[in-house]
Parts: C-alpha cells; sequence; structure tokens
C-alpha cells in the first residue's frame, strides 16, 4: 500500500479474510492457520509488517478461533527494527511458532533482506544473540512448560555447508546455545 491510509484498510481486509479461513477451516479436515507478520518497509515488503500488528490480529482472532496462530521470526522482526523481546512478550499467549533467522539488514548489500544467513556476519544475530534471546523468552515466560512453540531455525544451504553438513552444524550450534541459555 502506498499511503498509511489504506495499509490499514488492508490489514482490516486481512483480518477479516483470515477471520473466514480460520472459520472454514474447522470444517472437516479441520485446519490449523497461522500468521506470519513479515517486513513492510525493507525485504518483503507485505501488508503484514510489524510483530505488532500480528500480536493484536493474533489477540482478536484467537478468542474467536481455537485453530488459529502466530508465529513470529527474529529475521522479520530486525528488518522492522522492532524490539524482539517486547514482541516475545506481547505475542506468547498466542504465538505457537517462533524462528531463529539472521537477517542482513545492510542496505546495498548482496545478502540485504531476510536471506536465511548461517548466524553471525554478514547477518544482523551471532550464536550470541541467539542465547540472549533464549533466555529472554525463557524470562518473559514464551519457553515454558505450558507453553512450548515450536522453534525452528531458517537457515539455507550455503557454499560451505550443505545437506546432513548442514543439519548436523544446526543442530550442534541449537544444543550448544540451549545450554548456555541454561534451558
Amino acid at each position: 500500500p502506498d499511503s498509511e491510509e489504506e495499509r490499514r484498510e488492508c490489514l482490516r481486509f486481512f483480518r477479516d479474510s483470515v477471520d473466514a479461513v480460520c472459520e472454514a477451516a474447522k470444517q472437516s479436515p479441520a485446519l490449523e492457520i497461522q500468521i506470519e507478520p513479515l517486513d513492510y518497509f525493507a525485504h518483503k515488503r507485505m501488508v503484514l509488517g510489524s510483530a505488532r500488528e500480528g500480536v493484536e490480529i493474533s489477540q482478536e482472532l484467537s478468542q474467536r478461533h481455537e485453530n488459529f496462530s502466530l508465529c513470529l521470526d527474529t529475521a522479520h522482526m530486525r528488518l522492522n527494527e522492532e524490539n524482539i523481546v517486547e514482541s516475545m512478550r506481547e505475542g506468547k499467549d498466542c504465538l505457537t511458532d517462533f524462528h531463529f533467522c539472521n537477517p542482513c539488514v545492510e542496505k546495498g548489500h548482496a545478502h540485504f533482506g531476510d536471506n536465511h544467513l548461517l548466524f553471525g556476519p554478514p547477518g544482523a544475530l551471532s550464536g550470541d544473540d541467539v542465547v540472549d534471546l533464549m533466555i529472554e523468552g525463557n524470562r518473559v515466560g514464551l519457553f515454558v512448560e505450558e507453553r512450548r512453540p515450536t522453534v525452528s531455525f531458517e537457515i539455507l544451504s550455503s557454499e560451505r555447508l550443505r545437506g546432513s553438513d548442514l543439519l548436523s552444524h544446526c543442530r550442534e550450534f541449537f544444543e550448544e546455545w540451549w545450554e548456555k541459555a541454561g534451558a
């Protein structure tokens, strides 16, 4: 959308559409519906861009639809220059999925955007950042027994790592980071 007013209208249409989809998805075979805010001014440039907007829509729709949930992604939140911890806190009650993804936030860089980089440069998230976010996620009540979102690491293969080597890398780093986080 070209203007903020048009964007708000698009968000209302989006919310109403997802509401209708959730209702239809309750029919057999029942489906789970999930939204993931992307970014609206950096890379993907979608209507549903901020985590806050996603949380607001999710809080409303999850009251009416048990088959509805929210996914948050660190790449999109970083690209939107949002506070990831605050977004986790605000969204925890309707969050079922959480993605750790390393975006490059340097405009003009060949890897700018949500390109699922290995953690570290040229991306904006290091392994230590992931550990800090895991600790904060525990602190704000996101990663607790009663509410365990599916946690994913979004990393594409690269010239350095492919196939089973990439999977081993991801598993080893996740285990190391989770241990460092004291989880």
